[in-house]
């Protein structure tokens, strides 16, 4: 008996060889800059740099919502950022012969300060802004653990480096090591949460009014980590049943809501990502007109409109499509995303 070839995991396979291929230009090029003193070829590279590593972080947000296994992805994508920041460094090290007379080791020392680095914000983990700040450091070379704290500093937002000087008073923070500083944040800001919390900020996070659905699809697989999305019967992961209809229930535009949930061929999370791209690119250039259209003049507060279940058509509103029927079994709807009404008889 024949086995149906599983088109998601083709794809995958496709994006991840891709992703190989991709990663041996990256390096490829990382070895032609350390042999290239050309200010002319230099800037090529530049260029050619900053269009590869643009290719790369398309094929890997693909791949991050293709995979259940995201925490392994995540390190490849450290991986390729730490490679993509060397590159850049090597080329600023580079640039900066042709411009200055200073022997090499002084142009060293001035590199360093030009390496970019993002601030810690409410839609990443304190873990993972450790990790790019240990990589960060790692490419600044030999530092003193003063300077380490210093550039720690820094590199927060002023939020946290608020939080710090109050937590630490009368003491000064830089009295403190660097692993305690650490320790006193994690403690603040990411403390132990309950599933139940886990599972109310999942299931009470929509799309923001510039999310794509890309970057919206991909922060909801990142909350739906550590909620335990579980089947009652038989403990079985609905993980992507539960993110298909937070998905559907938290996306902006209502018309494309509506096309999804009457198509009954959408059985994946991927699967209703991918359709709800293809229905944006097909509106082109009259969205932002037939969004208004589609939501019939109705208030929006901050960009983003609140939508509440409709009481006489189930979680969504409306009809009850397959869709719909499905995810009400009481067996696969979590508690904390069942409708909070009782429908009117």
């Amino acid at each position: 008996m024949e086995t149906k070839e599983n088109p998601r995991e083709t794809d995958l396979d496709r994006l991840l060889k891709e992703r190989k291929l991709l990663e041996i230009r990256l390096n490829e090029l990382k070895v032609s800059i350390t042999k290239c003193d050309s200010q002319d070829t230099l800037t090529f590279y530049s260029e050619k740099c900053s269009v590869l590593w643009s290719e790369i972080e398309d094929v890997q947000l693909s791949i991050e919502l293709s995979t259940n296994s995201l925490d392994e992805q995540l390190q490849v994508r450290w991986r390729l950022e730490k490679i993509y920041q060397e590159i850049r460094v090597s080329l600023d090290a580079k640039m900066k012969t042709h411009d200055s007379t200073s022997k090499a080791s002084e142009i060293s020392t001035l590199n360093a300060p030009n390496i970019p680095f993002q601030p810690y914000t409410a839609e990443e983990s304190f873990q993972n802004f450790t990790r790019r700040f240990e990589n960060y450091i790692n490419l600044r070379g030999n530092i003193s653990p003063q300077l380490k704290v210093d550039l720690f500093l820094q590199a927060i937002t002023p939020r946290m480096h608020e939080f710090i000087y109050d937590t630490c008073i009368p003491n000064d923070p830089h009295e403190k090591t660097y692993q305690e500083l650490i320790q006193l944040i994690m403690s603040q800001i990411e403390p132990k949460q309950s599933i139940s919390t886990r599972q109310y900020n999942f299931s009470s996070r929509v799309q923001l009014t510039q999310e794509s659905f890309q970057q919206y699809a991909s922060i909801l697989k990142k909350l739906s980590l550590d909620c335990q999305f579980n089947c009652g019967k038989c403990n079985e992961s609905i993980s992507d049943i539960v993110l298909r209809m937070q998905f559907v229930k938290g996306i902006l535009d209502q018309s494309i809501r509506q096309k999804l949930l009457e198509d009954d061929q959408l059985q994946s999370f991927q699967a209703v990502v991918e359709e709800a791209v293809k229905l944006r690119q097909a509106k082109g250039s009259a969205t932002n007109e037939s969004v208004v259209k589609a939501f019939g003049g109705g208030a929006l507060s901050g960009g983003v409109q609140m939508r509440e279940a409709n009481s006489s058509g189930g979680l969504f509103g409306g009809s009850k499509p397959a869709t719909v029927r499905l995810l009400q079994h009481q067996s696969l709807v979590p508690k904390s995303l069942e409708p909070t009404t009782k429908p009117n008889n």
